[in-house]
């Protein structure tokens, strides 16, 4: 790519509704997965323990607030990377290792390169009124997206290195697959279905097939009508039948950095009533200020 190209990509701006949703739904995910553990009646006096906890709530509450949203989401990536590292790899806290973790931190990572707080957020809100008050234009809700793509260029990555750690015969002809079910289902009894051995096959070849193909195809804007439907019910297949955690919720959160940011801004005006069908959202939001407000994340 030439630095032309890299230039027109760093600059390329757009509605933030996707990737402010994309904030929103992290958080929830975040506090679904550690709240629990990070209680501070759980510390037991560890003063290390209380201190974690404090930090995780109070950048978390502010970023899915988004109050101060470039600084919080930072401070929301410096506390998930010293949970992974510090605790999870030195601490000895295997299960703040797995890779569903390691998913959500790494994208909350990426969330602090984008402007997630100029949508469904208190900076915007207040921004609003600032503007209001001085009569100047409304800022509209718009930014540089390039951080968008690591979040999407993040999920291609995991299903190319997924599908090539499938990439095997014992993935490849059912066994691993088998083994998972009645693990789950049966223990170590065989499950009684005939022909069972032969499904797992054609599933596990699915399955490796599938995730050489969706990190590409998710980023061809005219199949979307049927990719992301086939992505999403992937994963809830996958949440419905093993034990997967917070991985299809984020996933499907993650599709959201797919989609054109216009077409989930306008998606989302026709929901609220705001514009009629087949009529174009962007025409009905006020002018971009490129002063004051409009130009902080």
């Amino acid at each position: 790519m030439s630095v032309g190209r890299w230039v027109e990509f760093a600059n390329r701006r757009g509605s933030t509704r996707a990737v402010g949703l994309i904030r929103i739904g992290l958080v929830l995910l975040l506090w679904s997965r550690f709240a629990n553990e990070l209680q501070l009646f759980k510390s037991h006096g560890n003063p290390w323990h209380i201190a974690l906890s404090l930090a995780f709530f109070l950048s978390t509450t502010a970023l899915f607030l988004g109050w101060k949203t470039r600084i919080s989401a930072v401070l929301t990536a410096a506390v998930l990377s010293w949970m992974y590292v510090g605790w999870g790899f030195y601490g000895d806290r295997s299960d703040w290792t797995h890779h569903n973790t390691y998913l959500l931190v790494i994208s909350s990572v990426w969330l602090a390169f984008t402007p997630c707080g100029r949508s469904f957020s208190l900076d915007r809100f207040l921004d609003l009124r600032r503007a209001e008050a001085a009569g100047r234009e409304l800022p509209k809700e718009e930014g540089y997206l390039w951080g968008t793509t690591l979040l999407s260029a993040q999920v291609s990555a995991l299903y190319l290195f997924s599908a090539w750690d499938k990439s095997s015969w014992f993935f490849l002809s059912g066994q691993h697959l088998e083994q998972t079910l009645r693990h789950f289902y049966t223990g170590s009894d065989p499950i009684g279905i005939p022909g069972f051995g032969v499904l797992c096959c054609v599933l596990a070849v699915g399955t490796v097939g599938l995730e050489y193909f969706l990190p590409v195809a998710l980023y061809v804007r005219r199949w979307h009508r049927w990719t992301v439907p086939l992505g999403l019910a992937f994963h809830g297949v996958l949440y419905l039948v093993l034990s997967v955690a917070t991985f299809s919720l984020t996933m499907a959160v993650l599709y959201l950095a797919y989609l054109d940011p216009q077409d989930v801004h306008d998606a989302i005006e026709r929901m609220l009533g705001r514009v009629s069908p087949g009529e174009p959202s962007h025409h009905k939001q006020p002018p971009s200020s490129h002063t004051g407000a409009a130009d902080r994340g």
